[in-house]
C-alpha cells in the first residue's frame, strides 16, 4: 500500500489533496467481508485491511503532509429487513447466497437495530486526507 501513496505524491500537483477510506482490521466489517462475502461471491474477497495509524505512516513516508485520519461509525438505514437484505446481497455480489443466508451472515457480524422507522445496519470505516507540499 505504500507504493499507492508514493504514486499519489508523485502525480498530485503541489498543494493537491488525496482522500481515502478503508476498513480497519479485526473489526466486524473486516470479518464480514473476508467471511460471508468471501464465501458467497463468485470472485471471493481477501481484503488486506489497515490498522489505526497506517494512513498517517504511509502518507508521511511518501512525503505527503497535513495528514488527518479518523474512524467514523455510521448506520445504513432501510425501510425494512427485505430491503436491507436485497441491498447487501447486491452491493457485495453475494450471488451464491439466498436471503436467509444473507440475513444469518449479517446477524452474526452486526448488531442490527429495528425501530419504528425501519432497520439500521452499523458500519465503520477509517477516512483520511493528505496534501502534497506546496514546494517540493
Amino acid at each position: 500500500k505504500q507504493s499507492f501513496f508514493d504514486e499519489c505524491n508523485r502525480i498530485l500537483k503541489p498543494g493537491g489533496l488525496v482522500a481515502f477510506a478503508d476498513v480497519l482490521a479485526d473489526t466486524s466489517v473486516a470479518r464480514f467481508l473476508n467471511g460471508p462475502v468471501d464465501q458467497f461471491t463468485e470472485t471471493g474477497h481477501k481484503g488486506l485491511f489497515i490498522e489505526t495509524g497506517d494512513f498517517s505512516t504511509w502518507c508521511e513516508a511518501s512525503g505527503l503532509m497535513h495528514v488527518s485520519e479518523r474512524t467514523q461509525r455510521m448506520s445504513w438505514h432501510f425501510d425494512n429487513e427485505p430491503q436491507l437484505l436485497r441491498y447487501c446481497q447486491a452491493l457485495f455480489g453475494m450471488t451464491k447466497a439466498n436471503m436467509a443466508q444473507v440475513a444469518k451472515a449479517l446477524s452474526q457480524h452486526f448488531d442490527i437495530q429495528w425501530d419504528g422507522e425501519g432497520v439500521s445496519l452499523p458500519w465503520v470505516l477509517t477516512y483520511g486526507v493528505a496534501q502534497k507540499p506546496l514546494v517540493t
